[in-house]
């Protein structure tokens, strides 16, 4: 066999003229894989997911850091660490506000 002769017996143009059905049944037979694939598809429009992580932030105009600490944070994370499935809580306190963040288990 020669090299020219093989080139044509791979080429699918050629097939696809010398068989005049083979180019459709192909079509045909991509749009039926592609339907049945459709139907199995799992799609979500609105996945699920669980938020693992809640940030409070509270404002005191004119407080400064300590009095926020002792007048907010203390009072708030005590409160806060007694939640159900909490597994850990991190307060920051600045002049004029504070932000407490609430880490919960998994699920």
């Amino acid at each position: 066999m020669t090299q020219g002769h093989n080139e044509s017996r791979f080429n699918l143009v050629a097939l696809f003229t010398r068989h005049r059905t083979a180019p459709n049944l192909l079509m045909f037979l991509m749009i039926l894989l592609g339907a049945v694939s459709l139907t199995r598809l799992n799609v979500q429009f609105f996945p699920n997911f669980g938020i693992d992580v809640i940030t409070v932030n509270v404002t005191w105009s004119g407080a400064g850091a300590e009095d926020v600490d002792a007048n907010i944070v203390q009072a708030l994370e005590p409160e806060l660490r007694f939640l159900d499935n909490v597994k850990h809580v991190k307060s920051t306190s600045n002049e004029g506000s504070a932000s407490i963040s609430i880490e919960f288990e998994a699920g």
